[in-house]
């Protein structure tokens, strides 16, 4: 589709939304390179009665909320090395559901040079039944990061998210402006 009908699209969208409604302040929209875009969104919006406030700034993925999608993606390019392991699990704007035992988890990594899948494998088998908590929690988050790797499509992809939050995070704990950006980011 050419720019006129996307910003059709996304005004016929948010027409929808307002007639639902849903608030100005809950609807946000993401552009690449909005200075391109500024002029066309504001007139737009202008000739259509919808309210608007444009904002430019960070990225959406490096906001709390989102950062740890972009974490979630190094975990899996990097085949679970303890380095981007830790990155993701010691984040403290994700409000982890078990934080100690993810601790604990990294703690096991960086003693155990567990820089790929093969070395966390070799390494919890070498522990024993002394690691029986760190080879759980290893296993549930190496089961519910690889489906977010193997989905094919958009839907599957976020029912691969809800999966991690649902199991990992803790959602009474975000903060609402951390919350509303997690909510928009696997929205889109």
């Amino acid at each position: 589709p050419d720019y006129r009908s996307e910003l059709q699209y996304l005004f016929e969208r948010i027409d929808t939304l307002l007639q639902s409604g849903v608030t100005p302040q809950e609807i946000t929209v993401t552009a690449l390179e909005l200075e391109d875009q500024r002029d066309f969104l504001e007139i737009e919006a202008r000739r259509r009665g919808v309210p608007v406030r444009i904002q430019s700034g960070r990225p959406l993925s490096s906001l709390p909320g989102a950062s740890f999608f972009s974490r979630i993606r190094d975990v899996l390019s990097a085949d679970f090395s303890i380095l981007s392991l830790s990155s993701l699990c010691m984040d403290r704007s994700v409000p982890w559901r078990n934080a100690a035992g993810l601790s604990r988890l990294v703690q096991f990594g960086y003693r155990n040079h567990c820089y790929s899948d093969v070395e966390w494998n070799a390494a919890l088998r070498l522990a024993g039944p002394s690691a029986c908590e760190t080879a759980q929690r290893y296993g549930g988050l190496h089961r519910v990061l690889s489906g977010v790797s193997r989905a094919r499509t958009l839907s599957d992809l976020q029912a691969a998210i809800q999966r991690f939050a649902s199991q990992e995070l803790d959602h009474e704990r975000w903060s609402q402006a951390a919350e509303r950006v997690y909510e928009r980011t696997i929205a889109t």
